[in-house]
């Protein structure tokens, strides 16, 4: 991406100039919201308004989506939205029709926000609200693509998981902001992939898409070099997904290792996978063992 200078542009990388004398203050943009310009490099981030983000006839996604969303704005401040608004709204986002009676089946085709399957992933989404607003604006990843959502602001407290979720009470989040006025809080969509025989997710093929996609993550953008944070994980894709905790412990140590990163790793109060995880690790400090050394063992270990 390219920071373009130039009045007649919105800036895609500092769109916002955020006032740090006034930290209450919301941001405002630094010129109109009707031009964009970028640049697709090697080290891009697609963005929704992104002038390469086109429909097959050539419309610009982003105009679409923005109508859409400031008409669906109107209806909702004046009282007058209802789940049928939200529907066409969504249909008019995504460019596709749906056929269902309700929001709720619509949001649970792809997640559980609104169902008994209210588990990780739903849940962060649910007390962090605006991260729901990607659902309408992202593209479906590819399998060396991420997303980042940067500036996740918390709202809410909860309690339960699953089917006894319950919201608590409305939470103050006292997270420091950077210079753009966002929390200091990146949360990063990654795509594991779905294994119907365990067995497949062995080969070679297989570990390496894992691998590509955990470092795509973990990786900092070179404008974001000084905010080299640890990265907080866990079993990624081990549970509908049928993935192999070890292998995928493995794959994302290696991974935060290659971007220099530390690894906060949560268990899921799995104690053999704490120690078994830990007697591996302090193995491999010893070894003085290297990101090359474990993707070679991992390949050893293929049935390929």
């Amino acid at each position: 991406m390219q920071d373009v200078r130039d009045v007649n542009h919105t800036f895609m990388i500092k769109p916002f100039q955020y006032d740090s004398s006034n930290p209450d203050c919301e941001p405002e943009p630094v010129h109109g919201i009707d031009t964009y310009r970028d640049v697709w490099q090697d080290d891009y981030v697609r963005i929704p308004c992104s002038a390469g983000n086109i429909t097959s006839d050539g419309t610009s996604k982003w105009c679409v989506i923005r109508i859409a969303l400031m008409k669906l704005k109107e209806k909702c401040e004046a009282n007058t939205g209802t789940v049928n608004n939200i529907k066409k709204t969504i249909e008019k986002c995504t460019g596709v029709s749906y056929e269902m009676g309700s929001l709720e089946y619509l949001i649970n085709q792809d997640g559980g926000v609104m169902d008994e399957g209210c588990v990780q992933e739903e849940i962060r989404f649910t007390i962090s609200t605006e991260m729901l607003v990607s659902l309408l604006v992202c593209e479906k990843m590819q399998s060396n693509e991420c997303i980042f959502l940067i500036g996740c602001e918390q709202f809410l407290t909860y309690t339960g998981y699953a089917n006894t979720f319950k919201a608590n009470a409305d939470y103050i989040d006292k997270t420091p902001k950077d210079s753009w006025g966002r929390k200091l809080c990146h949360v990063v969509a990654m795509d594991a992939i779905y294994y119907e025989n365990p067995l497949t997710q062995y080969t070679v093929e297989n570990m390496a898409r894992e691998l590509i996609k955990a470092y795509t993550c973990f990786r900092i953008p070179n404008s974001m070099q000084h905010l080299r944070f640890g990265v907080a994980t866990g079993n990624w894709g081990c549970g509908a997904f049928n993935g192999n905790r070890e292998v995928k412990s493995i794959i994302q140590l290696i991974a935060a290792s290659e971007a220099n990163r530390s690894l906060i790793y949560a268990t899921f109060r799995n104690q053999t996978l704490v120690e078994s995880f830990w007697t591996v690790y302090s193995y491999l400090i010893d070894q003085q063992a290297t990101v090359r050394h474990l993707c070679l063992y991992l390949q050893q270990c293929s049935p390929q």
